[in-house]
């Protein structure tokens, strides 16, 4: 074999996947504000300013439902075709099917992050409020309780994905479909 390297699948550094899925995180942010930026210039381009509670909350609940799905696309495709989101090419992580199979499927994916993301997401929201009722009763000012809710909320979600795949070698979502996290070494 002249000058070929084989990549060695080992478990992941924490470090690595915490990272990964910080840059991953910031490309879901990237969707939100595209969802946002969006549904704002739809408001303004049908002039729809005079909209009733119900109607604004339908709005407000579709932009976070597409966001949802986009990020839920973000994962699921990119994974099912290289076996890593770009977060995670960036640290060497790769998702594997415990089959034979050479990335894992595309449905698979997509249930495996629904489970996922939901479950994160109880996380963060948890962690957020109890946080900002901590603060509250601080008598922090108001700004402060909310940016402290804020990135408390993020590095939940984070530290949820990081902290399982790292300890366990997938979050739970993935151990339902069979899927494992795994750090790619190079060797000559």
């Amino acid at each position: 074999m002249d000058n070929q390297s084989e990549a060695v699948l080992q478990k992941p550094r924490f470090k690595d996947l915490f990272w990964a899925y910080c840059i991953d995180y910031l490309i879901g942010l990237a969707a939100l504000v595209f969802c946002v930026v969006g549904f704002i210039i739809f408001i303004f381009v049908f002039n729809i300013t005079n909209l009733s509670r119900a109607s604004s909350l339908c709005i407000v609940i579709g932009g976070a439902l597409l966001w949802w799905i986009l990020v839920l696309l973000y994962y699921a495709i990119q994974e099912s075709r290289t076996g890593a989101t770009i977060g995670k090419k960036l640290f060497h992580v790769l998702v594997i099917s415990k089959t034979k199979l050479p990335h894992p499927t595309f449905g698979k994916l997509m249930i495996a992050y629904f489970v996922d993301l939901f479950l994160a997401g109880i996380v963060s929201q948890l962690s957020q409020r109890l946080v900002m009722i901590i603060l509250t009763m601080c008598a922090m000012p108001k700004i402060l309780v909310a940016l402290c809710g804020i990135f408390v909320g993020i590095f939940m979600w984070v530290f949820y994905f990081a902290f399982r795949e790292y300890k366990y070698g997938c979050t739970l979502g993935k151990k339902l479909m069979g899927l494992q996290v795994v750090q790619k070494e190079e060797t000559k």
